[in-house]
């Protein structure tokens, strides 16, 4: 055997040891899914809601769902990378190590051993590649984003922020949908077959809506977890299923269509949202449940209000008074000046009179004083001026302070700058900042209430009220 051919068995079987070791974790970790738990009856309404009634055989308006990216991932570093010049051993010296490493291989009995690993390392690694259920990597990554109670179930919550994150939903609403339709999984009927509306699984899909969201796993798939109460590979009923297409009766799969779904009906990251409570509607098929309790044995009116607490719970919303205000607030959305530009009328002029201010001047401060009236706060009255508030903020008064605006959380005041001078603008953060904007709700603008998605670069500060300071 020449030197170039032993060198080259060598640089064979090092590889095969490292390809070996790699390839059989990942394909442990993907074929070691099975259930665990989720037999014993649940309190929640499986049996007796039509599920997603509503939106029935929409078609999906993304698309192949395989192209779509997920959010906040993906991107490739830019940065250019000079690699290391290797030190180069005497290349007569490379020559005899090699020869002798590889005499005594042979003589051992170890090359075929290895090569054969080698081999084998590489098929693993082609099925692990083609494995439609992804490696499973929910380790928990999130748990620090969610309550401290454990109401909510820690095997669920990766898919929710999986889904969500990437479908641009709300991952408490998800959560709060599963705990409405099956009891986080626990109702055993949901296993298989059908409710008498015709609904289905964990999240209670119609199978003819389940048509159009049935693929939606995909786009997530290397998110599944290794383990999880509805399993499609211990589940008789997804036997006949194809691997890529989704299981209704799987966890995972369920939770990834009922973002998509949502997504699809108008559904975004906040709560609050009209388009989050029609996305709700439609899932739920009637907006009078949503919005009333109405007796039914289910109460879906509970939803949204749910998923609204676990937010707060987890921190991403701000509890108590700020949150009332920004409540107070939405429901303005649409309040305008009568006439246009006279920074009067309607409901203004109370807000107004209420601030100490007088019909005519402007009053973006007047509908942030109103707002924290509303929420049983009644802020001083230099809240009126944007000067006068960010300075009396930053000396402590009133139990306010000034927040960086990279800070901002829900329920804070927003402090903006359209220009060179003093700044001039508030409003009320209805979220925190996304891919640079931050979601708002703000009087005296556009002579109206209306929301906004402000760029970072007009926005100065924020300013956090009372308890949540």
């Amino acid at each position: 055997m020449d030197p170039a051919t032993a060198t080259a068995l060598l640089e064979g079987a090092k590889a095969a040891g490292a390809a070996g070791g790699g390839a059989g974790a990942g394909a442990g970790a993907g074929a070691s899914a099975g259930a665990s738990g989720g037999a014993a009856a649940g309190a929640g309404g499986a049996g007796a809601g039509a599920g997603t009634a509503g939106g029935a055989g929409t078609s999906s308006p993304f698309g192949e769902l395989t192209d779509l990216p997920l959010r906040g991932g993906g991107q490739q570093d830019d940065e250019e990378r000079r690699p290391v010049p290797p030190v180069l051993p005497d290349a007569e010296d490379a020559e005899r190590a090699a020869a002798t490493t590889v005499g005594a291989l042979i003589a051992t009995g170890l090359l075929p051993l290895l090569l054969a690993a080698f081999a084998l390392a590489t098929i693993v690694a082609i099925i692990d590649a083609l494995n439609p259920f992804g490696g499973g990597d929910g380790d928990g990554q999130w748990a620090a984003r969610w309550p401290v109670s454990e109401e909510i179930p820690a095997v669920y919550r990766p898919m929710y922020e999986a889904a969500a994150e990437h479908y641009g939903v709300n991952p408490y609403l998800l959560a709060s949908i599963h705990k409405q339709e099956s009891d986080f999984s626990r109702n055993p009927t949901v296993r298989s077959g059908t409710n008498f509306a015709g609904a289905a699984g964990p999240m209670q899909f119609l199978l003819s809506t389940w048509r159009s969201h049935h693929a939606a796993f995909r786009a997530i798939k290397k998110h599944r977890p290794g383990e999880y109460p509805l399993a499609r590979r211990s589940l008789p009923s997804c036997d006949g299923v194809p691997e890529n297409d989704g299981c209704v009766y799987d966890d995972f799969d369920a939770i990834a269509g009922a973002a998509h779904k949502l997504k699809a009906d108008g559904a975004d990251r906040d709560l609050d949202s009209a388009g989050t409570r029609r996305a709700v509607c439609s899932y739920i098929g009637a907006c009078s449940e949503v919005d009333v309790c109405t007796g039914s044995v289910n109460q879906y009116c509970q939803v949204l209000p749910r998923a609204r607490r676990w937010e707060v719970e987890a921190g991403r919303a701000v509890s108590g008074d700020a949150e009332a205000a920004v409540r107070w607030a939405l429901g303005q959305e649409g309040v305008v000046e009568q006439p246009k530009g006279s920074d009067c009328g309607g409901p203004i002029n109370g807000w107004q009179r209420r601030a100490g201010t007088p019909c005519g001047t402007a009053w973006c401060g007047v509908f942030v004083h109103e707002a924290f009236l509303q929420a049983g706060i009644d802020l001083p009255w230099w809240i009126v001026s944007v000067p006068q508030t960010l300075t009396r903020a930053r000396a402590g008064e009133a139990g306010m302070r000034v927040i960086d605006k990279h800070d901002i959380k829900r329920g804070d005041i927003v402090i903006f700058q359209w220009d060179s001078g003093d700044p001039d603008h508030m409003g009320l953060a209805t979220g925190s900042f996304k891919d640079g904007r931050l979601p708002t709700i703000e009087g005296n603008t556009s002579h109206g209430v209306h929301r906004r998605s402000q760029p970072s670069s007009v926005v100065v500060a924020g300013v956090r009220v009372g308890a949540a300071a």
